[in-house]
């Protein structure tokens, strides 16, 4: 009796032990679309005072890149601005999400409630700013909201994205955002930068 207690405890030490990676994480590059689709789902839909939608308003553009470009100075690129930010050394992890946006769909998010606005069919058309959003206010009458891909650090614990909401040509706000993943949530920590049209 006392070998089996032993070997169970043995057992339990060795299988109890928390893993390096909570579940829930990308243990590798090729996790990184679930785990965008993942968090764009937990951080929308966060009805908290960090929450950006807050008036359960889900209407999100099907085209990650339907925001104002970034404030960079001329001797900075994308790359190292999201690099510094996360505190990441890695600028080619940062570098090829960015090259790996257009294979992230949004479609997904269907499933947590959001109706999206199909922008992707419709710049294949070669739709005008005017005709754009005629369509818009025929068809969301408070505009909707945009999101960019979500860039991951290289330990997959933090996150920086940009959200905006957009209610005409010039007309719309929205925030740069870090967020890391603590007691099992992905928490706001630092907003930085804040923009208005």
């Amino acid at each position: 009796m006392r070998y089996i207690g032993f070997f169970a405890i043995s057992m339990c030490l060795i299988a109890c032990q928390p893993s390096e990676q909570p579940v829930g994480l990308a243990q590798n590059a090729e996790e990184l679309p679930r785990q965008a689709i993942q968090f764009l789902g937990e951080i929308l839909t966060d009805s908290s005072q960090s929450g950006f939608i807050q008036d359960h308003y889900y209407v999100l553009s099907d085209d990650m890149g339907f925001l104002p470009p970034t404030k960079m100075d001329a001797q900075t690129s994308e790359v190292d601005k999201i690099a510094e930010v996360l505190h990441e050394k890695d600028h080619g992890f940062i570098r090829s999400q960015l090259n790996g946006q257009r294979n992230l769909s949004l479609g997904k998010l269907r499933d947590k409630g959001f109706t999206m606005v199909p922008l992707r069919s419709m710049e294949n058309q070669q739709i005008t700013s005017d005709s754009l959003w005629t369509f818009v206010n025929q068809h969301y009458a408070y505009g909707f909201y945009s999101v960019s891909m979500p860039v991951f650090s290289s330990n997959f614990r933090k996150a920086y994205i940009r959200v905006g909401q957009l209610c005409g040509p010039s007309c719309g706000g929205g925030e740069t955002r870090i967020y890391e993943y603590k007691h099992h949530t992905w928490e706001l920590t630092r907003v930085v930068e804040v923009w208005v049209m």
